[in-house]
């Protein structure tokens, strides 16, 4: 690929399809970082599945933001780390983000629904959302009944920041959430009137005390 001077446009797929095919085989920080040495390159697609055996090591992602990184497909057996998220950040020019990942609520390392919103408010070029997990936090059903409510407060405030950070994404064209909150029922009448007025009416959306789905196919 080095040798491709006018490479303007380039798509790495890590996932099981391409896993199937080797024994072993990881894409590191530092071939991204040679990537970056290809000078015509414009535009590149990462689509990243992280229970394929061919993946992006951690580290790889302190370096996308020296790419021109227009599309990001992100997957993972597992959750989001927050250090992702904070590289995220870093993608101004992001066209396209599709995270598919067990996103639990706060208490753990992965992210939580407000670091969610605190990122969307970076991407102002998003014009294709997905965020995607239908997975409850296994240890919801052991909690108490005081956790929960404390945890369903606590949820109120995240949800508000990524619904309004949803809504202020100025050229977003298309967007498809599924999310697993836990809300009370007052808390999700307020949300579900105040954000249902904001958002585009060709989003279809619905707010639950256990799950928040939006839809569309274009704005």
């Amino acid at each position: 690929l080095l040798a491709l001077s006018r490479l303007q446009q380039l798509t790495i797929r890590c996932d099981d399809v391409m896993a199937a095919q080797t024994e072993e085989a990881r894409l590191t920080a530092q071939d991204l970082l040679q990537l970056s040495t290809v000078g015509s390159l414009q535009e590149l697609k990462l689509v990243v599945y992280k229970e394929a055996r061919l993946t992006v090591d951690d580290a790889a992602a302190a370096v996308w933001h020296v790419l021109p990184l227009k599309e990001l497909d992100l997957g993972s057996s597992g959750f989001v780390h927050r250090d992702v998220l904070q590289q995220l950040s870093t993608l101004q020019g992001l066209t396209r983000l599709s995270v598919c990942s067990d996103l639990l609520p706060a208490g753990r390392q992965a992210a939580t629904h407000q670091q969610l919103g605190l990122l969307l408010r970076q991407l102002t070029a998003l014009q294709d959302l997905e965020i995607l997990n239908s997975n409850r936090d296994p240890e919801a059903d052991e909690a108490s009944s005081d956790d929960l409510t404390i945890e369903a407060h606590r949820n109120v405030a995240g949800i508000a920041t990524l619904l309004q950070a949803i809504c202020d994404l100025p050229v977003l064209e298309r967007v498809q959430v599924d999310l697993p909150v836990r809300l009370e029922c007052v808390a999700v009448q307020q949300l579900s009137s105040m954000f249902a007025a904001l958002l585009p009416a060709v989003v279809r959306f619905q707010l639950t005390e256990d799950v928040l789905t939006m839809r569309s196919e274009r704005l």
